[in-house]
């Protein structure tokens, strides 16, 4: 089969109209009850009909027919190597995918490892029970998966001996679950993978593992049935008085007979570090945890995460002008940065929002760091997206508002993991001049995926919050030596987190809707 991409393929003329599937299917709404976020009362059903689908699955390599697989990249050939424990099957376009989904795994010991829009499913198992899953009456095709479907775009041409830091990622299973080893009665593990093609690596939850390889090692690695793609690690960067005006901050705590300044709210911050001794954080400091593995949660070169986090929570004791959105509420801060070579660490973002979350009891995460994608879904994206989505289950827990900094790349496209689903992406606006007007290098959307993003904005240049003192790469640009003016979407970010922090006061304080 040719691997070089078609550009006359029409996904849109395989059906001319669209019909509509005999069967119904049975939808429930649920209204919540006005008084309450964690409990359930009336529900109502009725029944909609389900639309016939195009028979193909789109896929990041190309659009797999009946026919086959219509390449829509260059791979190198190594990648063009098919799985022997997986297979992408089409389903016929009248069948309805929940329908196909219980009878394909009640026909065969195999997993469903993702749904494909608009028909296909990616199955994994034995040879034996894949082949039990083709001859079943609704699956119209199934077609053999290349390794390069389960890679990251970056690896599709790149041959060289040289190393890449990488994210080896196991498989989910229906509960979202990553795991170690595929079952399935396949073999393999992830740390045996690591342990034969990984150096020095690690693992920050089950089903990842980060460490060093050789790219041309790469396409042997996703030859193994416990790894079910792999993705570079990308460079990590670090992206009030005006700021509280223009955000309407000061009119907001005066509105209500209790005020509205962040009391009783926790807010997570992970970046560079913290100078705790500052003295706007007073005694709201829950923890400071050090994520990065070095000796030192100190903010010892630029200051830039003692600033956000003032910018959150400050509350301008040193000079009133300059207090934070939410100055009472409390914080609890993540330190990533590895003080001797100023470098964001790789700590996996799954990690620390299960720490702020359990541990911490946060329910804000502002981060104000990102990796320069161009918009591309990342599988740190992924992993925001899946411990939020878990989150906003509100009859079992209570939510967790993650926001991250859309990046400071203008055209170039929004960062990672801000191009998630599931977590407020923040631009900026104008500060000191124009606040209508965006602030020249916020980056832009949409994503390479089409979705809108940024999803907000906030104050983004020229504003003045906390300078840590051990800082050794910042001075005060203001006069004032306990303040320093950024500028940056790093700025805008924690400004919104503070303003979430003031909602959700009001909606627990004033609306009393707990």
């Amino acid at each position: 089969m040719s691997y070089f991409p078609s550009l006359e393929y029409d996904s849109e003329t395989e059906y001319d109209e669209i019909n509509f599937l005999d069967q119904n299917y049975k939808r429930t709404e649920i209204s919540l009850n006005p008084n309450t976020m964690h409990s359930l009362s009336l529900v109502s059903s009725y029944f909609e009909s389900e639309e016939t689908r195009n028979l193909r699955a789109d896929t990041p390599i190309g659009i797999f027919t009946e026919i086959g697989l219509i390449p829509s990249v260059l791979m190198k050939s190594e990648l063009t190597t098919p799985r022997s424990d997986l297979l992408l099957i089409l389903i016929d376009g009248g069948t309805g995918l929940w329908d196909a989904r219980l009878a394909i795994i009640d026909h065969a010991n195999v997993e469903i490892r993702a749904t494909i829009p608009p028909s296909g499913f990616l199955i994994q198992g034995t040879q034996e029970q894949l082949n039990k899953i083709s001859n079943l009456p609704i699956v119209r095709a199934s077609h053999l998966v290349p390794l390069g479907l389960l890679s990251d775009k970056k690896f599709y041409n790149l041959d060289t001996e040289d190393s890449v830091t990488v994210e080896v990622l196991g498989w989910k299973d229906s509960d979202l679950t990553r795991h170690e080893s595929p079952g399935l009665n396949l073999p393999s593990s992830l740390s045996e993978v690591a342990n034969i093609w990984m150096n020095n690596y690690t693992s920050y939850h089950t089903g990842s593992y980060f460490g060093e390889v050789n790219v041309r090692d790469i396409d042997e690695i996703l030859k193994y049935p416990a790894v079910s793609y792999i993705s570079p690690i990308f460079d990590r960067t670090t992206f009030n008085d005006y700021a509280r005006i223009h955000m309407g901050i000061n009119t907001v705590e005066n509105t209500y007979f209790t005020g509205l300044n962040g009391s009783g709210q926790r807010v997570a911050v992970a970046d560079t570090g913290l100078d705790e001794d500052h003295g706007d954080f007073g005694n709201r400091i829950i923890n400071v945890v050090n994520v990065a593995g070095d000796s030192s949660t100190a903010d010892t070169n630029d200051g830039h995460g003692t600033h956000v986090a003032c910018t959150v929570l400050g509350d301008g004791s040193r000079t009133s002008s300059y207090a934070g959105i939410a100055p009472e509420a409390e914080l609890y801060f993540q330190a990533m940065e590895i003080d001797s070579t100023a470098q964001l660490s790789n700590s996996g973002i799954y990690g620390m929002l299960n720490s702020a979350y359990n541990s911490g009891g946060a329910r804000f995460h502002s981060n104000s760091w990102g990796s320069a994608v161009g918009g591309s879904y990342t599988t740190q994206s992924e992993d925001a997206d899946d411990r939020t989505s878990t989150w906003d289950q509100y009859w079992a827990y209570q939510g967790m508002t993650v926001l991250f900094a859309a990046g400071n790349e203008g055209s170039n496209g929004i960062s990672s993991p801000g191009t998630a689903k599931n977590v407020i992406t923040v631009g900026g606006h104008q500060n000191r001049w124009d606040p209508d007007q965006m602030y020249p290098f916020s980056s832009q959307g949409p994503t390479d995926d089409g979705r809108i993003k940024p999803d907000v904005t906030g104050p983004g240049d020229y504003v003045r919050s906390c300078l840590a003192q051990e800082a050794e790469d910042a001075s005060t640009n203001i006069g004032d030596s306990y303040y320093i003016e950024y500028s940056g979407t790093s700025m805008a970010t924690p400004a919104v987190a503070g303003a979430a922090a003031l909602v959700r006061e009001y909606i627990m304080e004033i609306a009393e809707r707990p």
